[in-house]
């Protein structure tokens, strides 16, 4: 397009191609000032609309460590004798390192590729670290750096991502490296790769692991490639808490920054959403956030958030217990040893003689009703009733009959008073004492 107007401005002259000049121009124009709204910003809202709600199908951890486990095996028992090196059995052995380097390193298939002859006689060893750098290291430190050596390769836009070479993997590489063993097996030496073909190019490794899948008998071995290795570590690296310094370390071994590393790799993990984002959200539902004030979410425990709706459940369930109870007790027309005191009623424990009732008889007569006389409370009752009902001092709820029931089993097995009482009286006797703690 551009090429045609030069060549139609330099035929100035020529005033059959000054229309189509000025259409060229204008569609560049248009392209220039409408593109961005009616193309860019649609493409981009389908692209992120196929976003929504797709399934990302990680690895699954099972299969991860047979396919491992399967790797290590295969590379002790392979062949690593110099003597009559085939085509055939250098690349079962590049093919087993290719899979191993990939599984425990999650690069990228064309960093793996990459890697040239030289990486590897370069590559550094416990020889090469500073021993003022070491400092107090733990045994499991100590043997991860002497067991594992470190080697560079060339990754996205040129930049050096390392690769660490696992103990089982030494004498292999070892192997494929030998200048005979290459040789023998027709490897042509201007074939500078570590994982060469028979040609001047390298050995793929995605059918490197596919291989090793499908000898491993996975149970979903479609899953496992580069992209959701290295997804699938992003994402188990979130409930780690790893620091900034620790995720900077994380990235740059990944071979990407950390706006890459959160946006494209880390994929939002369904036990974090429905643990650690769940808590906030019942933490609101309940209305209970201002408990947990100061504290990380990490140290908020289930059982502290569950402890609180449960006391407030109980809360509501006592009142609605102890409102019944009232009203039955208020409803009954002959208890034994008196009725209740009226809600309303003087909080001294003393008893009082009610007036008397009087009731129709058959007859048309009036005759009194009986009366009762209220009985203190006494201080040995009291501690019955603080010892049996310990549980609902503490938690600060009335007890219901059940509980009242059991108490005055215990009261009578230990020939105490508060069995002489009814369930009714120590439900009324319970709620005054609690209220009187909650007035302090």
């Amino acid at each position: 397009m551009v090429i045609s107007i030069r060549e139609l401005d330099k035929d100035k002259n020529n005033s059959s191609w000054k229309y189509a000049k000025q259409e060229a121009e204008d569609f560049l124009l248009l392209i220039k000032v409408d593109w961005a709204e009616r193309v860019t910003r649609l493409a981009r809202k389908v692209l992120n609309e196929r976003q929504l709600n797709r399934t990302e199908q990680l690895p699954k951890p099972e299969d991860i460590e047979k396919l491992s486990k399967h790797l290590v095996r295969k590379l002790k028992e392979v062949d690593l004798s110099k003597s009559d090196v085939t085509w055939d059995r250098l690349r079962g052995v590049m093919q087993c390192v290719q899979a191993r380097l990939m599984m425990y390193n999650k690069r990228r298939s064309g960093e793996l590729e990459a890697i040239q002859l030289k990486s590897f006689l370069q590559r550094k060893s416990i020889a090469d670290i500073d021993a003022g750098l070491m400092g107090e290291l733990s045994a499991t430190e100590k043997y991860l750096l002497e067991s594992q050596e470190l080697m560079e390769t060339r990754g996205k836009r040129g930049r050096a991502v390392p690769v660490l070479i696992p103990l089982d993997a030494k004498l292999p590489l070892e192997f494929l490296t030998n200048a005979e063993v290459r040789k023998s097996a027709g490897v042509k030496e201007t074939n500078k790769y570590l994982f060469p073909n028979l040609d001047t190019s390298v050995l793929r490794c995605y059918e490197s692991l596919k291989k090793a899948c499908d000898e491993s008998r996975l149970e979903t071995p479609d899953r496992i490639t580069s992209v959701t290795m290295r997804k699938y570590m992003a994402t188990l690296t979130q409930v780690l808490d790893l620091t900034e310094n620790q995720l900077d370390w994380l990235c740059r071994h990944m071979g990407h920054n950390k706006s890459v590393h959160l946006q494209h790799y880390r994929c939002m993990s369904p036990l974090l959403e429905r643990i650690q984002v769940g808590k906030v959200l019942l933490m609101q539902d309940l209305n209970i956030q201002t408990r947990f004030v100061g504290k990380k979410l990490a140290d908020v425990d289930f059982s502290d958030i569950l402890s609180e709706a449960e006391t407030r459940s109980k809360d509501k369930q006592a009142e609605k217990v102890q409102q019944t109870n009232h009203d039955a007790i208020e409803n009954e027309d002959d208890i034994e040893n008196g009725d209740l005191l009226d809600q309303h009623a003087d909080e001294s424990d003393v008893d009082k003689v009610p007036k008397k009732k009087e009731k129709m008889s058959k007859t048309g007569v009036r005759k009194p009703c009986k009366t009762s006389v209220r009985k203190v409370w006494s201080r040995i009752e009291e501690q019955e009733l603080r010892r049996y009902l310990q549980e609902n001092f503490t938690s600060n709820i009335t007890p219901g009959k059940a509980e009242c029931a059991k108490a005055m089993k215990l009261s009578l097995k230990n020939n105490g008073e508060l069995h002489k009482r009814t369930w009714g009286l120590i439900v009324k006797k319970v709620s005054n004492m609690l209220a009187k703690e909650r007035k302090k």
